[in-house]
């Protein structure tokens, strides 16, 4: 018996990380990292950030094509053969016809500008949506990073309780010979065992869902287990008014930047779009040799589209519409950034009642459940499955814990989320 005592003691000695590395050092690459460090090689790393700056640069590309004006045309014609001469390519001073035409497309009514305009807010609309991919695929880095340390945690209380009980099993079933206790009590030990392991395996698939997710942002190949080192913050927790999150949110959220830039396109295509009613004008000049009205013409012409059947009704009036829509998305998207905010910082509140209420002793008590465990067994005050108890209760108030503060982190980072700022 006194061997199980100090079995129990010396597995809730050990400490937790150290626990995990021997759980998970079947991997070929375990990787330990902190959420900053984390957070540098995504940045770095991560294919759909760089998909997204790949975007960015092809809106530049566009703004810069936008900008060009177009090339002059060129036409030139010269006598192939002249049967007369039995010369072919005559072109010389007395018998050669040439003919040349340069020819130049002028854009009215600032269609090139409003063009340069439109492309100009398709690069600012790329930028803030890269900033808004950003902004989800962080959260969503702090969200696998800390369920996965967490349940790790959690994984780790359950394999020292299964542990204890496979020790506290063969201990029980060397009493039950002797007649020292029911064979109920064996039935018990072995329903928590079993209940203990299906627990395992609801945690490990959440861990490797997990770990699959962060191994895909950071770009890390399948045989890498990452172990999240979280560092232990003794700084106040602030809590901040609904209206300066709401004022944080409107100010930088990227969607509601995104919405605004296409309600902006949206105007400059109406504009550019009646622009288009109003046709081009080609002019140019000419000179001909020979086919003209006398020798070594050189005139000038201009041509111009008549708007009288084609004036670009039906795309003013799609134009129009797809402005006013955009504008009701604006709308839209200030409504849902403010509901948005509004639940974020109410989640965070009811966690933070919940936190700010765990008595600093009782972390202190759930570890003194255990020596007093030992002792009250030793001295045959409790029975067995009283002592197993005991131990679920030291156990279950852990995992408590592990969740409360899980659910604090993810509410602050949440808060960081909605209002794409750094509060937390």
């Amino acid at each position: 018996m006194k061997v199980f005592i100090i079995f129990i003691l010396f597995m809730y000695s050990s400490h937790l990380y150290g626990i995990s590395k021997n759980l998970y050092s079947k991997n070929s690459d375990t990787l330990y990292l902190n959420i900053e460090q984390a957070e540098l090689i995504f940045l770095e790393k991560n294919f759909q950030l760089i998909a997204q700056k790949y975007n960015i640069s092809f809106a530049e590309a566009a703004v810069e094509q936008a900008r060009l004006w177009n090339n002059p045309s060129f036409f030139g014609e010269i006598v192939l053969y002249n049967p007369n001469d039995h010369r072919p390519f005559d072109f010389t001073d007395q018998n050669g016809q040439v003919e040349l035409h340069l020819q130049q497309l002028i854009r009215l009514a600032g269609k090139r500008t409003k063009l340069v305009k439109m492309q100009e807010t398709n690069k600012s609309i790329a930028f803030h949506t890269f900033q808004d991919v950003l902004r989800s695929l962080k959260f969503q880095l702090y969200q696998d990073f800390y369920a996965i340390y967490y349940d790790l945690n959690k994984l780790n209380l359950l394999t020292l309780e299964e542990a204890q009980l496979e020790e506290l099993l063969k201990a029980s079933e060397i009493r039950l010979k002797d007649g020292d206790i029911a064979g109920y009590d064996i039935l018990r030990i072995k329903y928590e065992l079993q209940d203990i392991r299906l627990q395992k395996v609801y945690i490990i698939k959440d861990i490797n869902d997990n770990e699959s997710d962060l191994r895909i942002m950071l770009r890390l190949t399948s045989n890498h287990f990452v172990v999240p080192v979280k560092k232990e913050s003794r700084q106040s927790i602030t809590k901040y008014e609904l209206p300066i999150l709401e004022d944080s949110a409107l100010s930088r959220r990227p969607d509601l930047k995104v919405a605004k830039d296409e309600l902006s396109f949206s105007e400059i295509n109406y504009l550019y779009q009646k622009a288009i009613a109003i046709p081009d004008l080609m002019i140019g000049s000419a000179y001909d040799r020979f086919g003209n009205a006398f020798t070594n013409y050189i005139g000038v012409n201009a041509a111009i589209d008549l708007p009288i059947f084609n004036r670009n009704q039906g795309n003013i009036k799609l134009s129009q519409l797809q402005k006013e829509l955009k504008a009701i998305a604006i709308d839209q998207a200030t409504l849902q950034l403010k509901e948005e905010v509004n639940n974020a910082s109410l989640r965070f509140q009811t966690v933070y009642a919940i936190y700010i209420k765990i008595d600093p002793n009782y972390k202190i008590g759930l570890d003194q459940i255990l020596l007093k465990a030992v002792q009250l067994y030793e001295s045959k005050t409790i029975g067995i499955l009283d002592f197993m108890d005991k131990i679920r209760t030291y156990e279950n108030g852990k995992m408590d814990l592990y969740e409360i503060e899980y659910n604090l982190i993810i509410s602050q980072m949440q808060i960081n989320y909605v209002t794409n700022s750094n509060f937390y």
